[in-house]
Formats: C-alpha cells, sequence, structure tokens
C-alpha cells in the first residue's frame, strides 16, 4: 500500500466568483493531507446539468 493512500484528499472548490487562488495560505501536514485545488469549467452551450456534473467529477481522483 502506497503513503499517500494513507493520507487525506481534500479538493478545494472557490465558489464561481472565485479562482483557487483563495486558497493559497491554505497550511495542512503533507504527511496528513493531498490538497487539490479545482477550478470551474466553463460549460460548453447545450450542455446539460448532468453531463456537466460529470465533467466536474472527473476532476476527483
Amino acid at each position: 500500500m502506497a503513503m499517500e493512500d494513507n493520507k487525506i484528499h481534500l479538493y478545494c472548490m472557490p465558489g464561481m466568483a472565485a479562482s483557487s487562488s483563495i486558497f493559497e495560505y491554505l497550511n495542512l501536514p503533507e504527511e496528513t493531507f493531498v490538497v487539490h485545488l479545482l477550478e470551474w469549467d466553463i460549460p460548453t452551450k447545450g450542455i446539460s446539468f448532468t453531463d456537466y456534473a460529470k465533467k466536474m467529477s472527473e476532476k476527483v481522483k
């Protein structure tokens, strides 16, 4: 089992009017957490809410 398997994956998603830079000073112990900074995708014209949600969920590992 890899060491990273024991870590907590923390996904940080800003509000729609902000960027992930708001988490710039987030300081958590690297031996405990893996921080993932997410960004909103601009939806393509005509995409359904379900398809957009699926696209966004691909960012979660």
